[in-house]
């Protein structure tokens, strides 16, 4: 089992919380790749003496978490790996009435929820085991991020998403995506993106939402359905929106109300 790690630090205090997820990887096992947005000498002797054999690039900011994770993979010989995963330093969410899959990410909610497939020994365990056992399973994380395109009427399909497929030769019309961008995954299915993509394709980080960087991220989970194989939950659970979804839906409708009158 050869697992490669990406691992994208823009929140130098966030390490901290990212290094003991990593350590509970197989070690002998896994290659660390770590980019950073600045040279941070400090942060790096951290880093090595944790990981001495783990390789530190600094990159231009560009395409947040994205293109620092396409540059790592255009990098590599994909062949060399069973695993890719991925990992950033997710910052807390500010906006106290944001929601995925009507489930509340306020602080550091949202980020604990993306690593939760990769933050404990029974998580690690349970994860690998899922690949281990069956091999349709293309990608794995925490599946309260799993994104329906569909039921969330995404805007980015015509626009950005689509012009790429069709550049890269991909045909499925599947769609749906962890979203987040931290999961595990088998390491072939990037083969289909590699080296078509260039991190200085993605433009330097700009305020908004809709641009390549987000389309990219909803791309991922086309390259999944793309090699025939599916998305699943570290702990096996169904993907998505939640039990007592009606009651959910009704506190975030109460929520917003009340954010009207503030």
């Amino acid at each position: 089992m050869r697992i490669l790690v990406c691992c994208h630090i823009f929140y130098s205090e966030l390490w901290e919380e990212l290094k003991p997820c990593i350590a509970l990887l197989p070690q002998q096992q896994t290659r660390l790749q770590i980019t950073m947005c600045k040279d941070d000498p400090d942060l790096s002797r951290k880093i090595l003496a944790e990981f001495p054999d783990a390789q530190i690039r600094v990159l231009e900011n560009r395409g947040y978490d994205i293109a620092p994770f396409i540059d790592t993979v255009n990098g590599v010989n994909l062949d060399d790996f069973d695993f890719i995963v991925k990992l950033h330093t997710k910052r807390n969410i500010r906006e106290c009435f944001c929601h995925v899959n009507y489930r509340w990410i306020y602080g550091k909610r949202w980020r604990r929820m993306l690593l939760k497939f990769i933050s404990s020994p029974t998580a690690v365990n349970q994860t690998l085991a899922l690949f281990r056992e069956d091999p349709t399973i293309g990608m794995v994380g925490n599946g309260d991020c799993w994104i329906d395109y569909e039921r969330y009427n995404m805007p980015y399909d015509s626009t950005f998403i689509a012009p790429e497929l069709k550049r890269l030769g991909i045909k499925t019309q599947e769609r749906g995506f962890l979203s987040g961008t931290m999961f595990i995954c088998r390491a072939e299915i990037f083969k289909p993106l590699q080296h078509k993509i260039a991190f200085t394709d993605f433009p330097a980080v700009a305020d908004h939402r809709t641009n390549l960087s987000h389309a990219y991220e909803m791309m991922f989970g086309v390259l999944v359905y793309e090699n025939k194989l599916r998305f699943s939950d570290y702990r096996s659970r169904p993907l998505g929106l939640p039990r007592m979804l009606f009651l959910r839906k009704l506190f975030f409708r109460i929520l917003y109300r009340c954010k009207s009158y503030l």
